[in-house]
Order: C-alpha cells, then structure tokens, then sequence
C-alpha cells in the first residue's frame, strides 16, 4: 500500500511519494499509475510490542530542481531519479555505530554508544548535519541529559568532516557564532537552503531588534562597521518586518 504525499518531481508528471510497509519511497505517473516502488533494505522482523519509539525519521529535501531523500535506519541519500531510478549520493559510514531499525524502535532497547542522523541541510559548499549520540532526541532525553547532540561541517571541496565545539548536553548553545556583523548565529535545516545553495533565514524586526541589544552582539569580535550597520538595520525596522537573511 502506498500514501501519496503530494510533491511533484521536477518534470511535473510524476509523484514522489512516501511508502508505508515494507517499500519506503513510490514513482506515481500523474493520472494514479505506480511507476516503480523501491524497497526498504531493514524491515522489522517479529516485533510484537505494541509501542515503537520514533528514533529516525529520515531525510527528504529539494536542492536544484531534484529530490533527495535517505529512508528510516538507512545510511545512504539517494537524488531519485524518474520514472525509476535511486542514485547514491552520500553514504554515512557509521559502522559499529549504526542503529539498527529493529534496535531503534524498541523502547526496551539501549541506544548507548549509537549514532543517530537527525537533520541534513546540503549547502553549496558545506553539508550541515545533526546527530545524536547515546540516545534518541525527545523531551524526557533532555531533561535527563541522556542524549548528547552534535554538529558537524562536511567540506564537499576538502571532502572532510569537522565536528563543531561545544558541550553535547548544552542543547540551547549557539552553534555557529554570527562572525560576519555579530547577528543571529545560523544552523541551517534542509527547508532553509534555496535552490542555489544558499542559505535563507527569515527574521522579525523584533527578533533583529532583541538580537543587537544582547549580550552576545556586545561581546562578539565580529567587524566594528559591521555590527553598526545591523544596528542601523534593526533601528529602521517596524517590530513586525520581515527579514530574508542570505548566507552565500
């Protein structure tokens, strides 16, 4: 059985749909006809419990025109390609430390010492990416500081991953400081990257204004004339503005 989703592919024909059961992704042509299905590689094997936890939700983004998409408990993102091919594009070599799909949805399991993907943002130059570690992310997980969360910077021009400083359990830390004006610190999601590979953040003229008068633009190093024309850029907003932030 499939459930169509409703996100048309670039050529406007066909559907990109989400699959329930044992296949995780459907090609549907534009008047109902399965074009092809692809089949999820881990599938629950006898599991009776009447709870499963959601561990891993999977990645789905739109980049240049193209789908991508990683399914549940998967290591691989794929661009789909219609009417019916996958095409792999990045693998997350996890090894020891993958969480198998029968493992994370147990609720009786322990996660301890896996690694858990959570958001992907693919960039022009960089992949920005979240994962968990000793857990899964949830409210009862962070009051009990159970989870760690990381970031991490992939470099597609030096093919290297860079983990990003700072205290797993801090979950409300800034993650990249705002060194260009000293403004509102970014860690983009997949939503928040446009078809060129920027990044867009929208912000209100309350927010902007907020941002200047906090500690964290007072003590940021970021260039003097900079950080005076933000200041010059919040005083002229309305508190209800909107405003398109570009990071290139």
């Amino acid at each position: 059985m499939y459930q169509r989703i409703g996100i048309f592919s670039p050529d406007r024909n066909t559907y990109i749909s989400n699959l329930h059961g044992k296949n995780m992704l459907g090609i549907i042509g534009k008047h109902g006809d399965t074009l092809s299905t692809f089949t999820k590689i881990e599938q629950l094997k006898n599991y009776t419990k009447m709870q499963m936890r959601g561990t891993d939700w999977g990645t789905q983004y739109e980049k240049g025109g193209n789908l991508f998409f990683r399914s549940d408990f998967n290591d691989t993102i794929f661009q789909v390609i219609t009417p019916n091919r996958l095409q792999p594009v990045y693998v997350l070599n996890l090894g020891k430390y993958k969480v198998s799909k029968q493992v994370g949805v147990d609720p009786d399991a322990s996660l301890e010492g896996k690694i858990i993907p959570q958001d992907w943002a693919d960039t022009k130059n960089y992949i920005y990416m979240t994962f968990t570690k000793d857990n899964y992310d949830c409210p009862n997980t962070r009051k009990s500081k159970s989870v760690k969360i990381y970031h991490a910077l992939f470099s597609k021009e030096k093919h290297q991953l860079f983990i990003v400083e700072g205290s797993p359990i801090d979950y409300d830390a800034p993650i990249l400081k705002n060194n260009i004006d000293g403004g509102v610190p970014v860690w983009p999601q997949s939503f928040m990257v446009d078809k060129n590979g920027e990044i867009l953040l929208s912000l209100k003229g309350s927010e902007l204004k907020s941002e200047v008068k906090s500690d964290r633009f007072q003590k940021s190093t970021a260039p003097a004339d900079k950080k005076e024309k933000l200041k010059q850029l919040a005083e002229s907003v309305n508190n209800a503005d909107e405003i398109l932030m570009i990071i290139k």
